[in-house]
């Protein structure tokens, strides 16, 4: 039995962090970004670039430490953590090759991470369906 299939028939587990804390965080990062786009303050800027950097980062961690057991998975997790170490590299240094390279990252952590929660778990949950008609 594959791991998509066990993952399948296990109970779910509960989302990586509370669902009110990520509203809240992301309606204020959503606030911060419209602050920074409307008047162009270079702090409120940092501060989203220092929260993207951490975010990534801790994201990585949270989703390794729980759900690292395929190779997507895993693959995914170190996207994202080495995007945001990348990002905070940038914001030290004010390297152009790590922003690319950072903001690539990231954006292929999160197509990763959309493609794993959408097609493959709906796979894996339609196989474990078809087992259990069996």
């Amino acid at each position: 039995m594959t791991a998509a299939r066990r993952r399948a028939r296990s109970p779910a587990r509960p989302p990586l962090l509370p669902p009110a804390l990520t509203l809240a965080g992301l309606a204020g990062y959503l606030l911060l970004i419209t602050y920074v786009a409307t008047t162009g303050d270079p702090l409120a800027r940092l501060v989203v670039d220092v929260s993207i950097g951490v975010g990534a980062v801790a994201f990585g961690t949270l989703l390794f430490v729980r759900d690292g057991t395929t190779a997507l998975v895993v693959a995914t997790a170190a996207t994202l953590f080495g995007a945001g170490v990348l990002t905070l590299a940038w914001l030290v240094t004010d390297d152009a090759g790590a922003r690319l390279v950072a903001e690539t990252g990231l954006l292929a952590g999160v197509l990763l991470y959309l493609y794993e929660r959408v097609v493959v778990r709906r796979r894996a949950s339609a196989d474990g369906d078809a087992e259990t008609e069996a």
